[in-house]
């Protein structure tokens, strides 16, 4: 077996297991290792081993066949999952089930010498697809003290032991004299240590630098390994932020900015978590003037926050036992709980109950006040052969008006005159004013109503059910309307908004859908797939739109408008008809605007000033080194010269480009030439005169998409469909020098007559980088034209825009797939991805403080996203909205000093 590249192969839960997996492989490649050696095994771990690879199963077929042991870290989690159980059939088909050890994590296993195999009634850490394949009980390592105590030091005896009966057979000899082999070279170490820390004082200067750099690396490596730790961590989201945060904090990583980065984009609509709760969280609601949030929870305790600060106001009010519902009154001044056998009236002002409780000997869970406050009703849990009912009282007199009303949930109509109620799967409309039901129920679920809402005028009902659908009802006419359907869960929140044309529904799986009232279809999916049960959504009359959601014992505040994590959208109409500018200083921003303008925003004020004069569409735009004149290209080919400050053309020019689109432009750095491009041509112009220099270059046969000057001016890159860049030397005459990269076929699947290309160049000229084919992009060595490997995959459809950062240490790639990917330049790895619900990124660009990205979408809106991994720390502290605990901090910090992740928290 001397040719296997592996000693051992480790199959794990990555759920449950991947810190000990890492662990692991860690103490087994040194375990009794000479100071001389690298390693004494080899062990492949996938999430350690495995570069980014489309094709994972082939990879980890590949390391299977190389290795000589299967080692399994069985638990309850490993037996379940998908991955572990193809590893261990493969294994099972292909090797000897002698070479399979087992590593017990968590759950158990019991062996029946009898039955000559597992008894299967005990043990839960297995997979059924081993029964029957061990002739007798193998080797079963047991790692559970270890992961009880969280200590995977080789010096922890619970851990040493396990790890003890891993190594001897992988290495061929007992346990105890690898015990003693281990603990003698680990002494010999020690005394090498002392005889090189002689050494070391010895050479002075030299083994300062030298403790540096190995200070340097073991903070790098800490760095890297918490980072891992972050991305581990789907089950408590902000835990996953506030690691990746102190991961950066330990050494500047690329894996701690790539953890950082995803745990942000975990969560794609989250304003921030609520804390205050110690046990699940039931109701979550906004004051009617959207600056509060109240919660009740399990633990009987209501809790307030500032929805704009996301601070607690003041301390959780106890209350009765079985704490489900809380609701306010319309204008916000009271608010009512329910519990068991009483619903009590607070004042908001003074957290004071209002009188005597609502008394009834029910559990109640629902209640709402009537808009002018002179009502309130609640409604209580169904048990055995009892109803759940629906009671209302006058709140001044504090009695029942009428008899309870068989029903759960319910809503109030605007005018106060009608409750809608549901009953199991129908909806009853009740008059408050005559005490009746109105007609016979009406039917149109098959499951149980869950969430019911009036619209503004009081003349429809929408009913949420756990069918997953929503019922819009006719109240006048007692008729369904329309049934929508789209939600992949029980529906649990609805809201009209002010007009009444629009409906948003949020379900238990973190689903908010906008619905188009009059077309009775969807408009939106504003949330998608949170996670989390939608509590209410709340729309202000600015339209601002926000939700909460509950998760255990938090309660998460939504943002449901149009941002996405880190970015701040812009509705800019036609934008999409060209790239994007920013003027030197940063100030100003230019896009494409409606019927030929040009739109200069000025950011700071967000405020823009259209420039006309293009008779068509505008196609290019790019900025003077001085951001005195901005030039513009259009689809007719007619290339303006604007004066910023006076928002003037200062003259307009139709040559070459005539009748054909100006695809791009470019400004020299010296200012004093622009350079157009269009359908086989390039074309120049001294800024100064605005006239054109020579005759146009119609070498390249080609759509040429892109122009980009290099730093120093001397060299000009142009790329077209064939994604070939030619470099032209710039001058009186410019002169095409070499090309780059090998032409795309006209022949292939793409559609090469509307796929854009990008180039860039490093801001020190040293680097160019291009799309290339397969949907890829490449760094390229600009003087000698070599591309520097590995090419850039991960874009599922061509890249259509590229830029570099100001350090030059970020390279952005935009794509038709709607991703925007971030690359760390020096080591070619993917920091993350901007994800857009758009089809197509169509052009990108960064301000000049590097700061921030600027994106443009399919759907006429500009993105300004985050890109300073010091702001994403500042996103994720306010998100996470908590620092770690003393115990965390012990867990995945260890020893240093406790400090504050988020000193503003």
């Amino acid at each position: 077996m001397s040719d296997l590249k592996y000693n051992a192969f480790v199959s794990y839960s990555h759920d449950s297991d991947a810190r000990l997996a890492s662990s692991l492989q860690s103490s087994l490649s040194r375990f009794a290792k000479p100071w001389y050696r690298l390693r004494t095994m080899r062990i492949f771990q996938d999430k350690n081993s495995l570069s980014a690879n489309p094709a994972l199963w082939e990879s980890i077929e590949q390391a299977l066949g190389q290795t000589e042991y299967f080692l399994l870290l069985a638990s309850p989690a490993s037996a379940k999952s998908l991955w572990v159980h193809k590893e261990v059939g493969w294994w099972l088909q292909n090797r000897s089930a002698n070479k399979l050890i087992v590593g017990l994590t968590d759950g158990n296993i019991a062996w029946d010498n009898g039955a000559g195999d597992f008894d299967w009634n005990v043990t839960t850490a297995l997979s059924s697809s081993l029964k029957g394949v061990f002739p007798e009980e193998p080797l079963c390592a047991d790692f559970r003290a270890a992961k009880a105590n969280g200590k995977y030091a080789d010096s922890d005896p619970a851990y040493r032991g396990a790890l003890l009966d891993v190594a001897a057979p992988l290495m061929g000899r007992s346990k105890d004299d690898l015990d003693g082999e281990d603990i003698r070279l680990h002494r010999r170490a020690v005394r090498t240590a002392w005889a090189v820390g002689v050494f070391i004082a010895v050479l002075g200067i030299a083994t300062a630098a030298g403790m540096y750099i190995a200070h340097q690396r073991q903070k790098t490596a800490a760095s890297r390994a918490l980072a891992s730790e972050a991305t581990a961590h789907t089950d408590d989201r902000s835990l996953a932020m506030l690691l990746s945060i102190e991961s950066r904090r330990i050494a500047d990583t690329v894996e701690s900015k790539r953890a950082l980065l995803t745990t942000i984009e975990r969560l794609p609509n989250v304003e921030a978590f609520l804390w205050g709760h110690t046990d699940g969280s039931t109701k979550a609601v906004f004051s009617p003037d959207g600056r509060m949030v109240m919660s009740a929870g399990w633990d009987n305790r209501i809790c307030f926050w500032d929805a704009a600060t996301h601070q607690p106001i003041g301390q959780p009010i106890a209350t009765g036992e079985n704490l489900v519902g809380v609701a306010f009154n319309a204008d916000g001044s009271r608010f009512a709980s329910t519990a068991v056998n009483s619903v009590v009236i607070w004042d908001t002002k003074t957290r004071k109950a209002i009188g005597q409780p609502l008394n009834a000997k029910e559990d109640f869970t629902h209640v709402a006040f009537s808009p002018n406050g002179k009502l309130i009703a609640a409604s209580t849990e169904a048990y055995g052969a009892h109803p759940s009912r629906v009671f209302v009282w006058d709140t001044e007199k504090r009695q029942l008006i009428a008899d309870p009303v068989e029903g759960s949930n319910f809503a109030f109509s605007p005018d106060n005159a009608m409750l809608a109620i549901a009953r199991y799967t129908d909806l009853v409309l009740y008059d408050l004013r005559s005490h009746r039901e109105m007609g016979q129920p009406l039917t149109g679920h098959t499951r149980n109503i869950s969430s019911l809402a009036f619209n503004p005028e009081g003349t429809a009902v929408a009913t949420g059910s756990e069918d997953k659908t929503v019922v819009l009802w006719d109240v006048r006419q007692r008729a369904q309307i329309g049934t929508l359907t789209g939600h992949t869960e029980s529906v649990s929140s609805l809201l009209f908004d002010q007009e009444g044309e629009d409906l948003l529904s949020g379900d238990l799986g973190g689903n908010i859908l906008l619905w188009d009232l009059e077309e009775m279809k969807l408009a939106d999916e504003r949330v998608k797939g949170f996670g989390d049960s939608i509590s209410s959504i709340f729309l202000a009359p600015d339209g601002d739109l926000r939700s909460l959601a509950l998760e255990k014992n938090r309660v998460i505040l939504l943002d449901v408008n149009r941002d996405p994590p880190l970015g701040e959208r812009m509705d800019a109409k036609d934008a999409h008809g060209a790239n994007i500018a920013f003027s030197p200083d940063g100030r100003l921003f230019a896009s494409a605007g409606e019927f030929g303008n040009v739109e200069v925003w000025d950011l700071p004020s967000g405020k823009a000033n259209a420039l006309e004069g293009h008779e068509k569409e505008v196609s290019s735009l790019a900025f003077a080194p001085d951001g005195k004149t901005l030039v513009s290209g259009s689809m007719k080919g007619e290339v303006i010269f604007w004066d910023v400050a006076n928002r003037k053309a200062l003259g307009t020019f139709q040559g070459p480009h005539r009748f054909s689109p100006v695809w791009s432009l470019a400004l020299s750095p010296d200012g004093k030439t622009v350079a157009a491009a269009g359908d086989a041509k390039l074309s120049f112009f001294d800024l100064a005169t605005r006239q054109q220099v020579g005759q146009p270059i119609t070498s390249q046969k080609d759509r040429i998409w892109t122009l980009a000057y290099s730093p120093d001016g001397k060299f000009l890159a142009s790329v077209g469909n064939n994604l070939q860049v030619v470099i032209w030397k710039t001058g009186e005459h410019p002169t095409q020098v070499k090309t780059i990269g090998t032409p795309m076929s006209s022949e292939g699947t793409e559609d090469l007559e509307v796929m854009p290309a990008g180039v860039a160049f490093s801001p020190d000229g040293r680097l160019m980088a291009s799309s290339t084919r397969d949907h890829s992009l490449t760094l390229w060595d600009f003087k000698s034209g070599q591309a520097i490997l590995p090419v850039l995959f991960g874009h599922t459809h061509r890249v259509a825009s590229l830029a570099f950062s100001r350090d030059g240490r970020i390279l952005a790639s935009g794509g038709a797939d709607g991703d925007i990917r971030l690359w760390d330049v020096d080591t070619h790895e993917l920091l993350g991805t901007f994800q857009t619900p758009q089809q197509e990124v169509k052009a990108i660009a960064f301000s000049p403080d590097g700061g921030t990205l600027a994106s443009v979408e399919h759907d006429d809106s500009i993105i300004f996203w985050n890109v300073a991994p010091d702001g994403w720390i500042s996103e994720a502290c306010r998100v996470a909205n908590r620092n770690l605990t003393p115990q965390e901090w012990n867990t995945y910090i260890g020893s240093r000093p406790y400090k504050k992740t988020c000193p503003d928290r």
